[in-house]
């Protein structure tokens, strides 16, 4: 139960904070073990043009992290093209999608294929939203 708790608090953390970025040198904790990160890096065919976003109605990337049997979603800023996210150690997915003003999807799920978060690093990880990818 306190798990879930610590797993919502930072979930609402990370939404209430969209424009944070992790410093994985810092010496935070979650669940009493160090943590890592996850930076995605965004582009809307190619590019990291915030016209890009305003162009396709596209003004927030969902994100949501599977970790274990509850989901944990992130909002971001469209144009700010990258995101980093805090994480306890362990293997993760995800989905992401641009959405619109209203929270309604603007491109397909786009699969963040399984990665692994080590203590005290930061990885990495491209995207790209094509242009075939819009509704």
């Amino acid at each position: 139960m306190m798990r879930a708790r610590s797993a919502l608090a930072l979930a609402a953390f990370a939404w209430v904070c969209t424009s944070c970025f992790v410093d994985p040198a810092d010496d935070s904790e979650y669940y009493g073990r160090k943590t890592g990160s996850v930076t995605l890096r965004w582009t809307i065919n190619g590019a990291a043009d915030p016209s890009r976003c305003q162009l396709s109605a596209s003004p927030r990337i969902f994100i949501t992290i599977l970790a274990g049997p509850s989901p944990v979603d992130y909002r971001q800023d469209c144009a700010a093209f990258a995101t980093s996210i805090e994480l306890p150690p362990g293997t993760y997915s995800g989905d992401v999608h641009l959405e619109d003003a209203a929270g309604q999807p603007r491109t397909t799920d786009i699969r963040v294929v399984p990665f692994e978060i080590i203590e005290g690093s930061n990885l990495d990880i491209p995207i790209d939203f094509p242009a075939d990818s819009f509704f």
